[in-house]
Formats: C-alpha cells, sequence, structure tokens
C-alpha cells in the first residue's frame, strides 16, 4: 500500500515535517468522522468511530497517534508494580509525557489495551488518560476505531439505526517514516457506518 499516495491523494498535500502532516490530518479528522456510542460493545458504553460521509475504498482515512516509547520499559514498569514497586512506572511516565488521573496500575492496562506495537521494541501509547472524547476526536480520532470479536457476525449501528455487518472495513498500516498507524479504508464506507479494524497478533483480547 502506498500511504503517500493516498494522503496526497485525499489532502491534495505532500508534506515534508510531522507537524504539518499532523494539521492536515485534525482538519480531515473534524470533516469526516463523528465519535458516537458503538454498536460493537460487549462490555459496557464504548465510543465507536462513524464516517460523516461516504469513503471510497483506499482512501486515506487518519492517523493513529501517540508517545513513542520503549517496549521493555513499558514491561518493567508493569512487573515492577505487581510487586508494589511504583518507581519504574513513576520514570516511564516522566519520560514519555503521560498524563493520566488514573492509578498506577489502571493506566498501565489502558497503555496496553489501546497502545500500538511499532515493531520488537517500540511502542506506541496515548498521552493523556482517561480519554477525552472531545480532546481526540480532534487530534487523534482513529483511536476510536473498534475491533469486532469475532463471534459476532453482525451488530446494531445506532447512527444508521440498523444492522451493520461485522466485517472489516478498515485497515492499518505502521508508518515507519512518520512513526504512526495509517488507517486506510479496506472497502467503500458508506456514511454512517462504525469503522472496524484488526488491532493485530499483538493486542490483548483478555477483555472481549
Amino acid at each position: 500500500m502506498d500511504l503517500e499516495a493516498a494522503f496526497v491523494k485525499r489532502f491534495r498535500i505532500s508534506p515534508k515535517f510531522s507537524a504539518i502532516r499532523n494539521r492536515i490530518i485534525e482538519t480531515g479528522n473534524l470533516q469526516g468522522f463523528i465519535v458516537a456510542q458503538s454498536g460493537i460493545s460487549t462490555n459496557g458504553f464504548e465510543w465507536g468511530l462513524f464516517a460523516a460521509r461516504d469513503f471510497e475504498a483506499g482512501t486515506f482515512l487518519g492517523t493513529y497517534r501517540g508517545e513513542l516509547c520503549d517496549t521493555r520499559q513499558l514491561e518493567t514498569a508493569i512487573e515492577a508494580l505487581a510487586k508494589q514497586d511504583q518507581k519504574p512506572f513513576d520514570a516511564f511516565i516522566e519520560t514519555n509525557r503521560i498524563s493520566s488521573v488514573l492509578s498506577a496500575q489502571e493506566t498501565c492496562k489502558q497503555m496496553v489495551r489501546l497502545g500500538f506495537a511499532i515493531s520488537n521494541d517500540s511502542f506506541l501509547v496515548m498521552p493523556k488518560f482517561p480519554i477525552d472524547t472531545n480532546f481526540y476526536h480532534k487530534y487523534n480520532a482513529m483511536i476510536f476505531v473498534n475491533e469486532p470479536p469475532q463471534c459476532v457476525e453482525s451488530f446494531w449501528n445506532p447512527v444508521l439505526q440498523t444492522q451493520q455487518h461485522s466485517g472489516i472495513n478498515v485497515l492499518a498500516f505502521t508508518n515507519t517514516q512518520w512513526q504512526t498507524i495509517d488507517y486506510v479504508a479496506a472497502t467503500d464506507i458508506p456514511v454512517g457506518t462504525e469503522l472496524l479494524v484488526h488491532y493485530g497478533d499483538r493486542y490483548k483480547r483478555d477483555h472481549y
């Protein structure tokens, strides 16, 4: 998949710096999506991302952004917390500019649940917990794209007020140049459709 070509096709510009690229995507996120209650939640209320307009297959949708951290450092923090040692966690938070009002244990849990592995050594995590929907709708809308449980064939779409098939309609690509996860439409996505993606083999699904 030529991610840069897909980016240029949607936004009509080829950015040279990450700050410019991110500003372009933020504008696209505001225009292209809405955040609403997901129809596939298996654990109570959950936000989902819905198309605010039609998207053709192959369209660049946006990026999953965050703070790039060392995977081993995060694992060390989690292991230390299990032994009631919070110093590695505090160091991790400071080093990676993480802001959280949650407990240390819950913050680590959310980072693992919402994070994306860029490589075996690098992990992309959100810089702020808990998630504020208004903030992230503008700056990081792709975190609201859910993965459907394998046992679910269809679900109620609250935006369209009808059943939606639970097939994957979004592809996630690791973009090593920009250190982001780029999302591209896998199929044609009509307005009102909830976006669905496969989180990859590293994702922990124990809460499903």
